[in-house]
């Protein structure tokens, strides 16, 4: 394998590490904040129907990259699987499930999804454009941690079957918090 490759995956690996997508989190939080502040829109008032698109956006994404950071840990405590013998860099934990491939594809999915949901007054062609740049982008993520060996193709496989699973439930969790917000709060 050229050092290259290996290089680039790393880097690719480390720019999408966990710990970057809690600062991640952290700054969408903060900008989140600053708009609400800006556009006076009551917090009472984010889970409302009647809140903008991108304030929901932003709520099924922070949802979503929560719900998939969870449940990879769960699962990778559950299993206990050892990471392969021969990594090329070092990594500590456990190997299945690919928390980088669950939480970039759950991303994805759900960026894809609001995409074609909230945003459709946006020509069809962007939003495929939009796809499979994130899509690409979460591929690319996932197959730096299978060149780098610290995966194996289960455990990428298990990512992708967790993020399809996070979006199901971040989509149910944010229309459920959305209907009871509208009952109790805005009768």
């Amino acid at each position: 394998m050229s050092d290259f490759l290996i290089y680039f995956s790393s880097y690719i690996s480390n720019i999408f590490s966990p710990l970057m997508l809690i600062f991640f989190n952290i700054f969408l939080c903060l900008i989140y904040i600053i708009y609400l502040n800006l556009k006076k829109i009551p917090y009472k008032e984010i889970f409302s129907v009647n809140c903008p698109n991108n304030i929901k956006a932003i709520n099924m994404i922070l949802i979503s990259l929560i719900i998939s950071g969870i449940l990879s840990q769960i699962i990778k405590i559950s299993f206990k699987t050892q990471r392969p013998e021969y990594m090329l860099v070092n990594e500590t934990g456990y190997s299945f499930i690919s928390g980088h491939t669950a939480v970039s594809f759950s991303m994805a999915f759900m960026i894809i999804y609001l995409l074609f949901k909230y945003f459709k007054d946006h020509r069809y062609y962007i939003n495929i454009l939009h796809s499979v740049f994130f899509i690409s982008l979460a591929s690319l993520i996932s197959m730096s941690r299978l060149v780098l060996n610290v995966h194996r193709a289960i455990d990428l496989i298990g990512g992708l079957f967790v993020s399809i699973i996070t979006l199901y439930l971040s989509i149910t969790i944010y229309y459920s918090i959305m209907r009871y917000a509208d009952k109790k709060i805005f009768k």
